[in-house]
């Protein structure tokens, strides 16, 4: 999934629930551009099952909606993409969703009708499809060029567009348009919208394939690409590359990690590999011994007859059980009765202790992973004002375990972080019964510039050799 220039991206798996419904549709680009319903008679359904089997949002075309910001504010190209399956009343207007002009799935004549990112709108004409079945809508808005696409089919062009990405008047929506005079919001959504995604740029052609081709992997959708000619939305190199055949089953789980093939194709996994993990080296490899191979031709099982002296070359995301020199993890989890491997509850996201907390975060700053942390942020603390900065405090075993790196960093919009020398000072350290209290601070006053400052704390880990 190209993540270039990606605006907003609402998946089924990012909402929070309120009182009645959706509350909020959280933004998983990392730019906090939420959807959001306060008003509890307004707020949108979760649907389990709505699309082929998989969540998504239902809006009941009367009164259920959310707001968005302005989420392609001075952009000079967009590109947007929507899973959704509509449920239209006949005669109305069916409006999807307006984030910088309505998209009518389907206007009142039966023909979708959009001014996405554009000064013009467009009558697409009609789906050519059934549109109460799940599709993929697509849009591209450039510079005298306007296309729109239902699941790969180009359904209308314009080579005479202005882009327009709105200016936030009205507010955005999803799940209705506003009336003519943009006074009010009409023309409700009936139907289900499982994804979104918007980027600030058009897309390159094998880009657009791959945004696609995923969405369509992760909603068992039947749509043609070139490279996939059994039609099952994985690319047939992909296939070959980890099977040898494209004569497979998308839906199954074959190397019995919870996932199907097309899971774990969107996620980037390797799809006959428990571990996900990387290969082994043997040095040197003798004749007459006996080696086991999985089928991605990794190292499953190792038989030495005659005794060998061999150096095995391995990191965290290994699923060899026997090597004798662990990491610092792996001696963390061994001591807290946990999966050795990293897996089930050994994992690095694996939360014990239903308190929001990893595995990873407790390692990191010497906490019980079953024990529930009842503080806002595990032995993380942001001060008060401190002379016009922002100061950062947090506590780690001393000595710190040699496969986390910390690191904190700071931003004056939330998009672009830095770190270290001019960026950060380093306060203080203090030790005391093995536990280092460390403190950093802000280089820049808060104020400068006047919209704010943000600090936060990056913990990573980091393979040991």
């Amino acid at each position: 999934m190209p993540e270039n220039g990606i605006s907003m991206w609402l998946t089924p798996g990012s909402t929070e629930s309120g009182s009645n419904g959706i509350q909020v549709w959280h933004d998983i680009s990392g730019n906090r551009n939420d959807a959001i319903q306060t008003n509890t008679a307004s707020q949108p359904q979760f649907a389990s099952t709505q699309i082929n089997g998989q969540p998504a949002i239902h809006f009941n075309g009367t009164s259920s909606y959310l707001s968005v910001p302005l989420v392609m504010s001075g952009a000079s190209a967009a590109e947007m993409f929507v899973v959704l399956r509509a449920q239209p009343v006949s005669g109305t207007n069916n409006g999807a969703l307006a984030l910088s002009g309505p998209t009518l799935y389907p206007a009142a004549n039966g023909q979708i009708s959009d001014s996405f990112a554009s000064a013009s709108n467009y009558t697409v004409g009609p789906a050519g499809v059934d549109i109460t079945q799940p599709h993929i809508y697509n849009v591209t808005s450039a510079a005298n060029n306007w296309v729109a696409r239902l699941d790969t089919q180009v359904l209308f062009t314009s080579s005479s567009n202005t882009v327009s990405p709105g200016n936030g008047s009205p507010v955005p929506v999803i799940g209705a348009v506003y009336n003519s005079s943009l006074s009010a919001l009409t023309n409700w959504f009936t139907g289900d919208i499982a994804e979104i995604i918007v980027y600030n740029r058009a897309l390159s052609s094998q880009e657009r394939q791959n945004v696609t081709q995923q969405l369509a992997a992760r909603y068992a959708m039947a749509i043609s690409f070139p490279g996939d000619a059994n039609n099952d939305g994985l690319p047939d190199s992909w296939e070959t590359q980890y099977f040898g055949t494209i004569n497979i089953n998308a839906n199954a789980d074959y190397d019995g990690n919870g996932s199907s093939v097309a899971q774990d194709y969107v996620a980037g996994n390797n799809p006959v590999d428990f571990y996900n993990g990387r290969p082994f080296v043997i040095q040197p490899s003798p004749s007459g011994n006996n080696y086991t191979y999985d089928l991605s031709g990794r190292l499953s099982k190792a038989n030495y007859p005659n005794g060998a002296n061999i150096a095995i070359v391995s990191d965290a995301a290994s699923n060899l059980t026997s090597v004798t020199n662990y990491g610092a993890i792996v001696l963390w989890r061994v001591a807290q009765g946990l999966p050795a491997d990293g897996t089930g509850e050994g994992a690095d996201t694996a939360i014990l202790a239903n308190d929001s907390v990893p595995n990873l975060a407790k390692y990191a700053f010497g906490l019980n992973p079953t024990v529930a942390v009842t503080f806002p942020c595990p032995n993380v603390t942001l001060s008060s004002l401190n002379s016009g900065n922002l100061t950062l405090t947090y506590t780690r075993p001393d000595p710190a375990p040699p496969d986390i790196v910390y690191t904190v960093q700071v931003s004056g919009d939330r998009v672009n972080w830095t770190s270290g020398s001019g960026a950060t000072n380093s306060v203080s350290t203090t030790i005391n019964n093995g536990i280092a209290t460390v403190v950093v601070s802000d280089a820049t006053p808060v104020g400068s510039p006047s919209f704010g400052r943000w600090i936060r704390l990056s913990l990573q880990r980091v393979p040991q050799s």
